[in-house]
């Protein structure tokens, strides 16, 4: 029988430490290929365990709202790419500008939704017996404690660090109580994790039209098509399921909770 394998990928520390692997693998233009992600953490384990199933990837991550001058259609579309092309499962949260660049919103939820979505399924018999983390903060060591603390095996992806930058906290990396395998580094996997681009004509699935892309995913929308989907879903006001109050927000799901709600529902305080 093979051994449940979960992901969870703080996908806002990969995001701000892409810079890091640029300058590492001396190319401005490198990015991280996702489908490969889950692939060599699975070939990793497997060398230690045999057979991996790999029952979930969870990426975690924010998204600006009422910024000035921000066109969110990038980040839509990575996102949809995440979910479509690669199967991961979404939870992004909203950071909110107010319309006002002077201002500098803390992003907030992504380490909390991360650390409780991985504490739930560890205490729910027989969702995953390993648990791999790519993150960096010293934030989620107490939910690593406890999720071994259930009888989980832990696993963390982090980054070294490099001249005067440390994109992975080093009592999270040293800490050797809270894992059952090797720190992985993506710093010594950045071939093998590199997203090689390559272009080609395609057929927008829309419309019709032939567009050249480097887009590599099974879908594929040019680049007006994709203007239109991201004005059907920028963000609109909604009114919370629970306390009937008006928040803006890019969630699209039938049913919506502000973040003070679903933190509520999350910790059991309804």
């Amino acid at each position: 029988m093979p051994t449940k394998l979960m992901i969870f990928i703080d996908g806002s520390w990969l995001f701000h430490n892409l810079s890091h692997l640029r300058e590492i693998f001396q190319d401005p233009s490198y990015v991280i290929d996702y489908r490969k992600l889950p692939e060599l953490i699975k070939s990793k384990l497997s060398k230690r365990v045999g057979d991996i199933d790999i029952v979930r990837t969870f990426f975690f991550g924010a998204m600006p709202i009422n910024k000035p001058g921000f066109d969110p259609t990038p980040q839509q579309n990575f996102f949809t790419f995440l979910e479509k092309e690669c199967h991961y499962v979404l939870e992004i949260h909203d950071i909110d500008f107010k319309n006002n660049l002077e201002i500098h919103p803390v992003e907030k939820c992504v380490d909390v939704a991360l650390a409780t979505t991985m504490m739930m399924h560890a205490a729910l018999p027989g969702n995953f017996d390993i648990a791999a983390i790519v993150a960096g903060d010293l934030d989620y060591m107490p939910v690593l404690r406890r999720v071994r603390f259930l009888g989980k095996r832990t696993m963390l992806i982090a980054m070294k660090a490099h001249a005067d930058y440390a994109p992975s906290n080093e009592k999270l990396i040293y800490d050797h109580t809270l894992y059952d395998f090797d720190v992985m580094y993506i710093d010594d996997n950045l071939e093998e994790l590199r997203l090689v681009r390559e272009k080609k004509l395609r057929v927008c699935d829309a419309c019709g039209e032939k567009k050249f892309t480097y887009w590599e995913g099974e879908q594929f929308y040019c680049p007006e098509c994709l203007k239109k989907y991201a004005e059907k879903n920028k963000p609109m006001s909604r009114k919370c399921t629970m306390c009937e109050g008006d928040f803006e927000t890019s969630w699209r799901g039938d049913v919506f909770y502000c973040d003070d709600c679903r933190d509520k529902y999350r910790t059991g305080k309804w």
